[in-house]
């Protein structure tokens, strides 16, 4: 929800461990916004600086947080959240708020049915041990979150975008 007032709007996650073990939740690339705002400039320029040394966004942009101060309102849920959680930094010697989505609504470890009341799911299954693309394909379709055609490699990108788009779905 973009409505949201916050720097950063974010999933919850797991990763990095450290940071999970110490606040109860990280931020999550999976689903992640960030407003145009002097917090949340800086957050990515700091991200970047921290992703040359680590090779991963999820890292860099924790870190990032840790780097700016980052505190957390309470201990943080994980997938027991049903309620935005604040953050709060300091950004150029502006506040930096960060907020993490509730996981009943924005999961990141899904069950085999999805509730109703899911907005975005961006899933992992606690239960497959293979996360490569043909199992994450096959849990997706599962769920009803997959759309494309078995054949959208194939499909010629044509203009409009919303066109091809269009073309890629079962």
């Amino acid at each position: 929800d973009l409505s949201i007032d916050a720097d950063v709007i974010a999933q919850r996650g797991s990763f990095p461990k450290p940071l999970f073990a110490e606040w109860g939740a990280t931020v999550c690339m999976g689903f992640f916004a960030v407003k145009a705002t002097t917090g949340g400039k800086e957050v990515i320029r700091t991200a970047l600086e921290v992703v040359k040394a680590t090779n991963d966004d999820q890292v860099a942009v924790n870190t990032a947080l840790v780097r700016l101060g980052l505190a957390w309102d309470r201990r943080l849920g994980y997938e027991n959240s049903t309620h935005v959680d604040y953050g709060r930094g300091v950004a150029l010697g502006t506040p930096l708020t960060v907020a993490l989505l509730p996981h009943s609504q924005y999961p990141r470890v899904c069950p085999d049915t999805l509730p109703p009341d899911v907005v975005v799911a961006h899933c992992y299954h606690k239960g497959v041990a293979k996360r490569d693309a043909l199992t994450k394909t096959a849990f997706a379709r599962q769920l009803g979150l997959w759309f494309l055609d078995d054949n959208w490699r194939s499909v010629p990108l044509v203009t409009p975008f919303y066109t091809y788009i269009k073309r890629l779905r079962r």
